[in-house]
């Protein structure tokens, strides 16, 4: 009996695993051209897969439940039409192909298991068979979906930016207002179980790279706390010990004797350790991730 329901609780526990897109470049002197592909690894880069193939890039993986992966293929040619696909790991196959509207693209910094799509027309959340439900997370507000107010705590808090195009924040909280200097420009709150408020922000932005950063925010107190830099495309949860990212700065790196490629390593860490490791490095350029949610 005892046997039996440790048996149920493992199988029924979520894997370890993170689902990223990355280029990995033909050796100098293959001819071949790479794309970016979605792949699927253990926290520690290893048993890695790969799920998409073809002569297209394939984008921001973002995790359906635990088992299946949405992403979005880009047109061969400029005039045509994303695709979104999604993958029944179960099954080893694409199961939905679904052509997208001109304007809908993935949502920035997506949250752990809500995949999503904006554009000009809204923001949807992507359903396990494809379909697009329009969509407003009450405990996410961001620079793209003005008005920017969200709720901590039963008490709603209204901010804007520094229009000066600095890395300023106001915000009125309650009856108090504060301001706050940031390393970064701010992007987005995120308010875990209604009470906890973490703050993204963004520095950069050239072609060389930009760098994200993660606050925990006191809005009573007007405080931050950094929980995370130097990396891009953060997927952080909150509620998770892990998180992932890719480089934050991409190096050019030696390809052959006379040239050189941008690359951009994936990395995954520890929120309670500190540590962060790669999972795919080298001739790679990573472009996202996302850690399977529940872990």
């Amino acid at each position: 009996m005892v046997l039996s329901l440790i048996c149920l609780l493992s199988a029924s526990a979520p894997q370890e695993e993170v689902a990223f897109s990355a280029r990995f470049y033909y050796p100098p002197g293959d001819k071949r051209t790479s794309y970016s592909q979605i792949y699927v690894s253990s926290l520690d880069g290893s048993h890695r897969r790969q799920l998409s193939s073809g002569k297209s890039e394939h984008i921001a993986p973002q995790w359906i439940g635990q088992t299946r992966l949405a992403w979005v293929t880009l047109p061969q040619k400029s005039e045509g039409k994303s695709t979104l696909e999604i993958y029944d790991l179960a099954k080893g196959k694409v199961v939905v192909r679904k052509q997208l509207s001109g304007d809908l693209f993935v949502s920035g910094q997506p949250e752990r298991g809500v995949p999503t799509l904006e554009g000009k027309s809204g923001r949807f959340l992507v359903g396990s068979s494809g379909q697009l439900s329009t969509v407003k997370h009450p405990d996410v507000a961001s620079y793209w979906d003005p008005p920017y107010r969200i709720e901590v705590d039963g008490k709603e808090l209204v901010w804007k930016f520094d229009q000066g195009g600095g890395s300023g924040l106001s915000y009125t909280f309650g009856n108090d207002q504060k301001s706050l200097k940031l390393d970064a420009t701010p992007n987005r709150f995120y308010c875990e179980d209604g009470k906890t408020l973490y703050l993204f922000a963004m520095l950069g932005g050239a072609s060389a790279g930009s760098e994200m950063f993660v606050y925990r925010l006191d809005p009573e107190a007007g405080e931050l706390k950094e929980i995370l830099r130097d990396v891009n495309n953060v997927d952080f949860d909150a509620s998770s010990r892990y998180w992932s990212g890719v480089e934050a700065y991409r190096p050019m790196s030696k390809y052959g004797k006379d040239k050189s490629v941008w690359t951009s390593s994936v990395y995954v860490g520890d929120l309670r350790t500190g540590k962060r490791w790669k999972i795919a490095s080298g001739l790679v350029f990573g472009e996202s991730s996302q850690i399977r949610p529940g872990i």
